[in-house]
């Protein structure tokens, strides 16, 4: 296994292999409308469940959108 290192974090290498440790899940309860939205969710969510596998997010089991594209 590669060893993780803070010093080299402002590289996108080093980024890479951060992400693709992380694993966990959070719920957002009562979310404002707007964040449904901007996630691509129907109206009137107001709750979103976010899961990261292996640093792969989604959100009430769907993919999670690009929100800030390259």
């Amino acid at each position: 296994m590669d060893e993780l290192s803070v010093v080299y974090l402002d590289k996108e290498k080093e980024q890479a292999k951060w992400l693709e440790r992380i694993d966990g899940d959070f719920t957002w309860h009562d979310a404002p409308t707007v964040a449904a939205l901007w996630l691509g969710l129907p109206l009137g969510t107001r709750e979103l469940q976010f899961d990261v596998v292996r640093g792969v997010w989604r959100v009430n089991g769907r993919p999670m959108p690009e929100l800030w594209p390259q």
